[in-house]
């Protein structure tokens, strides 16, 4: 019974520290992103921002969302190493709610940085910024984000027929 009550204490303690962490985050002051260098020296900022704001819903903390919006589309639209395509599939999936379109914008970017080998692969990224919105859309749908029968119907789909519907829409 003890080892379970230090069980129990051990991932409560987990869990509010990422809570914590998630909610302290800090948006980077006086950046400069000028060179290919300042913009790899930011990659460890951006996917911690991104994770902050997968983490944080919608509703809480919308200045300190705004910030963390502001930083990574400053950091996207400039990076010379990561080139993200937006059509009329991704932008019809983000239409209704901006924070969607940063979030898709932000999932293939974290999957560009982590997966640098694949961040030429547009199913691959197309699929990970796909999956970032209908992971911030499930967390927040009715909290911030309105209801959406396209959105609805792909997280109904197993991950071998969401990659078919994201390579048939990117073609």
């Amino acid at each position: 019974m003890r080892i379970i009550k230090s069980i129990f204490l051990f991932l409560f303690i987990a869990m509010a520290s990422n809570v914590l962490s998630a909610q302290e985050y800090q948006v980077p002051q006086n950046i400069t992103l000028e060179s290919e260098t300042d913009f790899k020296n930011y990659e460890t900022e951006v996917v911690n921002a991104i994770t902050w704001l997968k983490n944080t819903p919608i509703n809480q903390n919308p200045a300190q969302r705004k910030d963390v919006n502001s930083f990574l589309l400053q950091w996207m639209t400039g990076t010379p190493t990561i080139s993200i395509e937006l059509g009329d599939f991704q932008t019809g999936l983000t239409a209704d709610n901006s924070d969607l379109l940063v979030m898709y914008l932000a999932g293939w970017s974290k999957f560009a940085i982590e997966n640098p080998t694949e961040k030429e692969n547009k199913l691959l990224c197309n699929l990970a910024g796909v999956k970032s919105v209908l992971n911030l859309y499930s967390k927040n749908v009715g909290k911030g984000i309105q209801k959406n029968k396209k959105l609805e119907k792909l997280l109904k789909m197993d991950e071998s027929e969401l990659k078919v519907y994201v390579q048939k829409e990117i073609k």
